[in-house]
């Protein structure tokens, strides 16, 4: 008697089980395709902010430096660094360092198409990546042209940034500098943790 008894009551409670399965799950699948919806449209229009952002520390670095110096840029062929006139902007890290301390933000000046100071560091080594080249996408738009290049999808240490290339003109008018910016947020890392956020959320209003 008593075994029959367990049996209806695990039988019982399977049902159940069943029954909340099925009033939760249609709860949470749609909070969760809601929530791809909104990262996604919410992702763009962080991508139009924080660009923008980028566009507005370019152009504060760009006057910071011709306040230093209003002479045009060069390279200094002794010790291959980047001068502005008369001052030196590859020796002066902490200058370059002190433009995107507290942010999450780097930065990267350009002769050419060869990256001379940067406050971006190799994550491997730890040094700063001086030396490479842009792509010739970036060349052609901002120092051929004289266009502003937004991308969010530019790979720099193995991951996909939003960034911002800016001319820089010297006193002829000519360009041959680019100033990068970048935003140390990629796109995945928000795109990842809003979905996590969202999918607890669902969750948390299906068990209730």
């Amino acid at each position: 008697m008593k075994t029959k008894e367990v049996k209806q009551t695990k039988k019982g409670l399977s049902l159940v089980a069943k029954l909340i399965a099925l009033s939760v799950l249609p709860v949470l699948l749609v909070g969760i395709i809601l929530c791809f919806v909104a990262v996604s449209s919410t992702r763009a229009g962080i991508g139009e902010t924080q660009l923008s952002g980028l566009d507005m520390l370019s152009t504060s670095m760009a006057a910071a430096y011709d306040a230093l110096d209003p002479g045009d840029y060069w390279i200094k062929m002794e010790n291959n660094h980047l001068m502005k006139g008369e001052f030196d902007v590859s020796a002066a890290e902490d200058i370059i360092d002190g433009f995107v301390e507290g942010t999450q933000a780097d930065v990267t000046l350009f002769y050419d198409n060869t990256r001379y100071a940067t406050s971006l560091r190799n994550i491997d080594t730890n040094k700063r990546i001086i030396g490479t080249t842009c792509s010739d996408e970036v060349y052609e738009a901002v120092v051929k042209n004289g266009q502003v290049f937004h991308s969010d999808s530019t790979v720099i240490n193995n991951t996909n940034y939003y960034v911002s290339y800016q001319p820089l003109k010297n006193s002829d008018g000519t360009i041959n500098d680019e100033l990068l910016t970048k935003l140390a947020e990629t796109l995945e890392g928000f795109a990842g943790r809003e979905i996590k956020n969202c999918v607890l959320s669902a969750l948390v209003k299906a068990s209730q």
